[in-house]
């Protein structure tokens, strides 16, 4: 845990993560929730599958923030907006910087 936090001191000395995305990491580090990983399984076979990443950023569970989507009419009811490009739209969630990808890998 020490060198994971000291990465992301160095990160944001350098500047190449904000504040915000610092806390999230240090935050995640110490198992505090509010602002959370949250994945979502992209369509088709297994080889069409991907996994899109998120940082939360309500303290509502992914799930409920899917069924709001959901409930909204979907990808057709939404401006045929996919789920990931609605909840950054909407500002509920956010991407990762490659920098919090990195340390919730190593965090496995």
């Amino acid at each position: 845990m020490k060198e994971q936090i000291l990465k992301i001191a160095k990160d944001l000395e350098q500047g190449t993560i904000t504040t915000e995305q610092s806390q999230t990491l240090l935050l995640g580090l110490f198992g505090v929730n509010g602002r959370k990983f949250f994945s979502v399984e992209g369509g088709g076979d297994w080889a069409d599958a991907s996994v899109d990443y998120f940082i939360n950023l309500t303290n509502r569970t992914g799930e409920e923030v899917h069924r709001e989507y959901d409930e909204s009419g979907g990808y057709h009811e939404n401006g045929k907006k996919w789920f990931r490009d609605w909840v950054i739209e909407k500002g509920y969630m956010r991407e990762p910087t490659d920098s919090e990808l990195e340390t919730f890998y190593d965090g496995l």
